[in-house]
């Protein structure tokens, strides 16, 4: 009967050590929340501290790679580890030289923070703030800024043209001097980096309004001298001088003699015919290196005439 008892008492001790390993086991056993670079996983582990996890997991940390907690915290039921691995990242701000940092940061905006980086409310983050950091990526901070610049600019007048038949083709006559407007242009121009990037007009104000020019415009092809009706293309207004014999042929190769000419051939071409207020007839034969534009040289017979004829402006009548 006694060795009955003890056979029981024996299986009962056994069982009891069994079940104080199983319960043993089961106390070390525990589900943690691994996150990695911002990715979350459910872990079933027996290890005792974060170190032994990551160390189970594979998990190797670089120098500047942070977790938390630290490696030498026990783990517990439900815990949440957390590895944050370090980027090399390059930072512009505004016109500042480009920096490299290696951070833990996991985005943009979180890296901005760590700097103590405030983007203005216009400024531009570049990537977007959200943007998960990764080794190499290039973030720029740009400063905007906004001003206002007014500018004045000048308002071209019209010109108006009345028709005249008491005036030749080819000359007019002012008759009441133009004058430009004034208008007041308002710009918001942006700037990125103190660089000007936009301009937008805003607003427009005429200051002055322009005053048109009215302008008589001869019609009449037709003028009486002597009782002689003359009849012609246009007119022009010239300055006329006189010259008498040189000793030399004229550009066009003929000799020179009253009715001769000289003008600048890009207004007059040589050969043709032209009746001169207060001279006559003549054709423009010749050219000289002071005669240039509006300008026409007359030949008369002796030096004493050209000194009494002097500077004058008179009309040239193309015919």
């Amino acid at each position: 009967m006694f060795k009955q008892l003890d056979g029981r008492k024996a299986l009962l001790g056994g069982l009891i050590l069994v079940a104080l390993l199983a319960t043993g086991f089961a106390w070390q056993r525990k589900t943690v929340t691994l996150k990695v670079d911002g990715r979350n996983r459910k872990v079933v582990t027996f290890a005792s501290t974060v170190g032994e996890l990551l160390q189970e997991q594979g998990i190797t940390l670089k120098p500047h790679d942070r977790v938390q907690p630290e490696r030498n915290q026990h783990l517990a039921e439900g815990l949440l580890v957390v590895v944050q691995r370090a980027h090399n990242v390059t930072l512009t701000v505004g016109t500042e030289k480009a920096r490299s940092i290696i951070t833990t940061a996991p985005n943009v905006q979180k890296l901005l923070q760590e700097q103590n980086i405030s983007p203005g409310e216009k400024d531009l983050v570049r990537p977007d703030p959200g943007t998960e950091l990764l080794d190499g990526l290039k973030i720029q901070v740009i400063r905007v800024t906004e001003k206002e610049e007014k500018q004045q600019v000048s308002l071209p007048y019209t010109t108006r043209e009345v028709p005249s038949g008491e005036m030749a083709r080819g000359l007019t006559a002012t008759l009441q001097r133009g004058q430009n407007g004034l208008v007041e242009r308002t710009w918001r121009v942006i700037y990125h980096n103190g660089q000007e990037v936009e301009r937008q007009l805003v607003n427009t104000r005429v200051l002055r309004q322009p005053k048109p020019a009215v302008v008589r415009v001869g019609t009449a092809q037709s003028i009486s001298r002597g009782g002689r009706d003359i009849r012609f293309k246009y007119a022009l207004e010239m300055v006329a001088t006189a010259y008498s014999y040189t000793g030399y042929r004229t550009a066009s190769g003929h000799s020179p003699r009253y009715g001769v000419v000289a003008v600048d051939p890009r207004v007059i071409p040589l050969g043709t015919r032209l009746y001169v207020e207060g001279y006559g007839f003549a054709t423009a034969l010749d050219k000289g290196g002071a005669i240039k534009g509006k300008r026409i040289d007359l030949f008369v017979e002796s030096h004493r005439q050209a000194s009494r004829w002097g500077v004058r402006r008179v009309k040239v009548y193309v015919l």
